[in-house]
């Protein structure tokens, strides 16, 4: 089950360590750190569901949240995620964190340890570059000339999708550690 909370307190963390970015590269980063903790413990750090979009994989309530889509979020999901994350930009969609205290006490300290990790492989990088990089997983890929054709705006996908990896993969993490999460996952299901 998806708790807002948790997506919340995942940008959060992200914008306390990067400042601010745009909402592109936060889907981007969050996507990420979800994939990497799949694959190294067998859950994601969000518990949001994923789509393809032209962009590639999105966690549907992380973009309902940035977006603030009051169809899909609760008023006090709306009000939780203003207190932390404010759009300092319309135009451009740059976010940043708030002055707030931030909360992560929703985020265990393995959760914590990949956002870091996350955030040293990628927060340099441009958000464009990140789409190329996620342009590259099986994930996306299975629905590229769909997107490319525009026949397509978005499909959902499977988390146990998001155990694949790529040549040359910068997250980096042994294939028999993908596979042991991987049944770990699929056992828990």
């Amino acid at each position: 089950m998806v708790d807002t909370k948790t997506i919340v307190q995942t940008i959060n963390y992200i914008l306390k360590k990067t400042g601010r970015i745009d909402k592109l590269k936060i889907v981007k980063l969050v996507y990420l750190a979800d994939k990497m903790h799949l694959m190294l413990y067998g859950r994601t750090i969000t518990g949001d569901s994923y789509c393809v979009m032209k962009n590639g994989p999105v966690g549907s309530t992380t973009l309902d949240i940035l977006n603030e889509n009051l169809e899909f979020l609760e008023d006090s999901d709306i009000e939780y995620s203003k207190k932390f994350l404010t759009m300092v930009s319309f135009d451009s969609k740059l976010y940043e964190a708030t002055n707030a205290v931030p909360e992560f006490d929703f985020l265990s300290e393995s959760d914590q340890t990949v956002l870091d990790r996350i955030i040293a492989l990628f927060a340099k990088k441009s958000s464009m570059s990140l789409v190329e990089l996620t342009h590259k997983y099986p994930e996306w890929k299975q629905y590229e000339s769909e997107f490319i054709n525009q026949t397509r705006k978005h499909a959902d996908i499977r988390i146990d999708e998001l155990f694949s990896a790529i040549e040359n993969d910068p997250l980096g993490i042994d294939p028999e550690q993908i596979k042991c999460s991987k049944e770990i996952f699929l056992g828990c299901e």
